[in-house]
């Protein structure tokens, strides 16, 4: 038996991983989240109607929900390395695991060594366009570095409704 992942291409997301539930204080950020909808006039009951205004509120990454989710990767750096990783790479996985990515087939394996000198951090350069424009968008943006030659950039969006669902990790392979 073994495993296939398989991209329309190489620049399909590698994971998507929704964040409130991966870090242990999800209700103190949904509380958040929802309390600067609120205080915009959007709720559960109206989103769909405002939904491009509760993007634009996201727009800034000095928003209090924001803020507090940086605290949060930041406190909880290990154990997210350590679920993004492991996502990545199938590492509970206990068959074999390829990955198609729209050009060829590769086996998808880990040195379980390198877990320790991964880096996550927020890189400030994704934050701008190929013309060196600032982004519009409800997003944060970090960097995992596994080794010098393996980066991925991880999108922190929302693919749904704000109101009622968490953003995702989205990964990238660079």
């Amino acid at each position: 038996m073994i495993g296939i992942s398989i991209k329309k291409d190489k620049n399909c997301p590698k994971t998507n991983l929704a964040i409130e539930n991966r870090l242990p204080d999800s209700v103190k950020l949904k509380n958040i989240r929802q309390t600067l909808l609120e205080e915009k006039g959007i709720n559960e009951s109206n989103y769909k109607l405002k939904r491009e205004n509760a993007n634009k509120i996201f727009y800034n990454k000095d928003n209090s929900y924001f803020s507090e989710l940086k605290e949060q990767i930041r406190k909880h750096n290990v154990d997210l390395i350590k679920e993004i990783v492991y996502s990545l790479y199938s590492i509970n996985n206990q068959i074999p695991l390829y990955e198609y990515n729209g050009i060829y087939m590769n086996k998808i394996t880990f040195n379980i060594e390198l877990l320790f000198k991964c880096k996550l951090q927020e890189n400030e350069s994704f934050y701008k366009t190929k013309n060196g424009k600032i982004r519009q968008a409800a997003k944060l943006f970090y960097l995992l570095e596994i080794n010098e030659f393996t980066k991925y950039k991880i999108e922190i969006r929302w693919k749904g409704n704000i109101w009622k669902d968490s953003p995702q990790f989205l990964t990238f392979e660079i």
